[in-house]
């Protein structure tokens, strides 16, 4: 079984992102009016620019939806404008870059960008676990925003020990997602992904995957499923499917 461990060169898949509004109570959505009143945060897409924007539609979506959630003012258009500004730069610089577009509370666009290096796919990341746990009631976990100081503060940490990434568990010892990345494993021909109520960001490859592999499906995973996998996998817009590895001393 190949799922494509990089991205495809061309998508046969239309996605829109959705507020996972099932996930949502009425305490959950009180706490998130709350929390929203903190402004001091933006929203933000990490998006794969080679020769063009992969899933451009579905990043403004998510961010758009986001903004709506948290009252912040969201022009697509204005958004749309200022990438296609930046990619006559991109053709001159590069053929592979992450570019990252950021919404502040104001409703302002700005954007920056970095150059993506090709991994190699046969070289797994090292993947830690996080021994802090996060709140699956957390309403900024569903989002992609700057609020984000135990993932920072871990990945900081893990890269600083050798790690590639950090994955994290919940309240009730469920895993979520790494720092950077959505969780997959493979058991047998199928593959796993945590489902969005254990607590995490709903990520654009993740829909895709989903979608467009019938082999995948959510399921709540714990540390012995983790253990137990046949392989470990990371997944996000950027840098697709990778392979990864995991022991139960990888504590950070």
């Amino acid at each position: 079984m190949n799922p494509h461990l990089d991205l495809p060169e061309s998508i046969l898949w239309q996605g829109s992102y959705l507020w996972p509004e099932e996930h949502l109570d009425r305490q959950l959505k009180a706490k998130m009016l709350t929390d929203a009143s903190d402004t001091h945060f933006d929203l933000f897409e990490s998006i794969l620019w080679q020769g063009g924007y992969l899933w451009l539609e579905e990043h403004l979506d998510r961010i758009g939806s986001s903004a709506s959630v948290f009252s912040f003012p969201c022009n697509k258009s204005t958004a749309t404008l200022i990438l296609t500004q930046l990619e006559e730069e991109l053709r001159h610089l590069g053929t592979r870059f992450k570019v990252k577009l950021t919404l502040s509370f104001q409703g302002e666009f700005t954007v920056s960008y970095e150059h993506v290096e090709l991994l190699n796919p046969c070289v797994p990341l090292r993947l830690c676990l996080a021994v802090e746990r996060t709140n699956s009631s957390h309403p900024f976990l569903y989002h992609k925003t700057t609020k984000r100081e135990l993932y920072n503060r871990s990945y900081s940490l893990g890269r600083e020990k050798g790690y590639d990434e950090v994955l994290f568990m919940n309240e009730r010892e469920e895993l979520t997602e790494g720092a950077i990345s959505n969780l997959f494993i493979r058991q047998g021909h199928h593959f796993f992904t945590p489902p969005v109520s254990s607590g995490l960001l709903n990520g654009i490859f993740r829909q895709y995957f989903l979608v467009t592999r019938t082999f995948a499906q959510e399921k709540t995973l714990t540390l012995p499923d983790l253990l137990s996998a046949d392989t470990i996998y990371t997944a996000n817009s950027v840098r697709g499917l990778r392979p990864a590895l995991f022991t139960s001393n990888n504590l950070l």
